[in-house]
């Protein structure tokens, strides 16, 4: 604590527009657990600072590359997925449209059959 208190004058201050808000800089509390905190109690403020910006920023880059190479991998699948359906769903399409239309031709055949024996009675 005597520490936050020897460098609160080198801490930044900001003055600014109210426009460069999303610019400000913030405070945080962050939990340490208690392994790690003889480590941070020894580093200075700017080192603090940097030191968590610094894994914030690390973090970010894994989690974006991360989520880049999974969203290329998803890609692919979808690809090779949709590709195979394709494959097989469009010949069951024209069998089914076929089937269909022979059923459909081959009833009519058989309406005109049964009219025409209706009117030569």
């Amino acid at each position: 604590m005597a520490e936050y208190f020897k460098n609160f004058e080198k801490q930044r201050t900001y003055s600014g527009n109210v426009q460069d808000d999303k610019n400000k800089p913030k405070k945080f509390v962050f939990q340490i657990y208690p392994e790690n905190i003889d480590y941070i109690d020894s580093l200075p403020y700017e080192e603090k600072h940097d030191l968590i910006n610094q894994l914030l920023t690390n973090y970010r880059e894994g989690f974006y590359t991360e989520d880049n190479s999974k969203t290329g991998t998803q890609k692919l699948t979808n690809t090779v997925r949709n590709f195979i359906l394709l494959i097989i769903i469009i010949p069951v399409l024209l069998y089914l449209l076929n089937v269909s239309l022979n059923v459909t031709k081959n009833n009519y055949r058989i309406f005109q059959g049964n009219f025409e024996k209706l009117f030569r009675y």
